[in-house]
């Protein structure tokens, strides 16, 4: 056989091998990006628009490209694995894809306010998104309108009536947004974008809470974490979920041991100022503990009716030990002097995370009232001081009794 066209038979199957290595590699590179094209549907975006990555706790900008015009541009981003994209030109104007490796997403813009007004498809994720943003956009839209009758109305004689049926209606909104989030979950809860719901909010407020809800946590969990066992974002959601579990276990000890009828936890603490106490050494008296700090806005509301109540009540057998939680005592003896409350003050360095706090299970959901019998037990835990009111009228009679005896 000649020689050389074994060589040029040879280079060609050389330049064959390395085509289908090259062809290979690049499908595979493919397979581990997203490409994502914009189209500005008679929108006109001047400046740069941004892809950013949404990690657990943090974003990272991926790309950019400057828009001139109106028209189509596009970016190929490299992802491993699912997780989300951030799309816009500003912090606060932006919309938000999940995406998996290898899709192809179009996206039709009809605004410069990206979120408001788009359209997705080539992402199952992202369109699963969308349905939410939609949801969610119309029932903003109807809190807007419950802003200006609040507006219009604050002058009208009957504006405590008006404000109680707004609050009326924002809540059924609230209840509405929260059940179509639910069913969008439901649908899909092996997809990223229900854990990524799960984290939402509608106004001040999260839609979801990991006490009432934790049964949708925790399914999402199971079905997402089978899927996407090393993703980042669904190893977070796992760890979270195992801490709930964790925490309610902690909780219903507590609840246990601070049931009615068990002994309270000792408490020796030195007041503002600056003399020591003995809870044990209170069991001639009704003693409630209120747990609270100077900035939660339902604590000072209380106050009035807490100044009120021990008022009517130190000289029948009642000790009210007022028990601070700030960081700094100086704002807690600002607001007890600013709200004229009586009994011992007492302020704890820590916190909710000091040992005082977790022997009584106090966490943020403030206020908290401890009320202990003569015994020294505990009768019960509230968070109202109404409901301490009506339930210390109820043992004073005993106590007094025992007190003359």
């Amino acid at each position: 056989m000649d020689v050389g066209k074994i060589k040029i038979s040879c280079l060609i199957l050389l330049l064959g091998i390395l085509l289908a290595i090259f062809q290979s590699c690049k499908l595979k590179d493919r397979r581990n990006e997203v490409s994502i094209t914009i189209n500005l549907d008679d929108v006109d975006l001047n400046g740069y628009v941004y892809v950013k990555e949404l990690n657990v706790r943090s974003f990272k900008v991926l790309d950019s490209v400057k828009v001139k015009a109106k028209g189509r541009f596009s970016f190929r981003i490299k992802q491993d694995s699912a997780g989300f994209l951030l799309l816009g030109n500003a912090d606060n104007n932006f919309l938000t894809l999940q995406t998996e490796p290898g899709e192809k997403i179009e996206i039709t813009l009809k605004s410069q306010l990206f979120q408001s007004d788009y359209l997705v498809s080539g992402s199952p994720g992202s369109s699963l998104l969308k349905v939410f943003f939609d949801q969610n956009k119309n029932s903003k839209s109807k809190v807007d309108s419950l802003g200006r009758i609040f507006n219009n109305s604050r002058e009208s004689s009957d504006f405590t009536k008006i404000r109680a049926r707004l609050d009326s209606s924002y809540n059924t909104i609230s209840s509405e947004v929260k059940k179509s989030a639910t069913s969008i979950i439901l649908k899909n809860l092996s997809s990223l974008a229900s854990v990524y719901i799960l984290n939402q909010s509608f106004g001040p407020a999260l839609i979801f809470s990991e006490k009432d809800d934790f049964e949708l946590f925790r399914l999402t969990d199971s079905a997402v974490f089978l899927r996407y066992p090393t993703n980042k974002h669904s190893i977070d959601h796992h760890q979270r979920v195992h801490e709930i579990i964790q925490r309610q276990a902690a909780e219903k000890e507590s609840a246990e041991r601070l049931a009615s009828g068990q002994t309270a936890p000792e408490i020796k603490l030195k007041d503002i100022n600056g003399i020591e106490h003995s809870l044990r050494s209170e069991k001639e008296k009704v003693t409630v503990l209120y747990f609270w700090q100077s900035m939660c806005g339902k604590c000072r509301r209380d106050h009035p009716a807490l100044r009120n109540f021990y008022s009517a009540n130190k000289n029948l057998g009642v000790n009210l030990w007022v028990i601070s939680l700030d960081d700094n005592s100086e704002m807690t003896q600002a607001a007890v002097k600013l709200d004229k409350i009586d009994g011992l003050v007492f302020n704890i360095i820590g916190g909710i995370n000091a040992p005082l706090a977790k022997d009584y299970n106090i966490t943020q959901d403030l206020p908290v009232y401890y009320i202990i019998g003569r015994d020294g037990t505990i009768v019960s835990r509230e968070s109202s001081i109404d409901k301490v009111n009506e339930i210390v009228k109820m043992i004073l009679p005993k106590n007094i009794m025992k007190l003359q005896i």
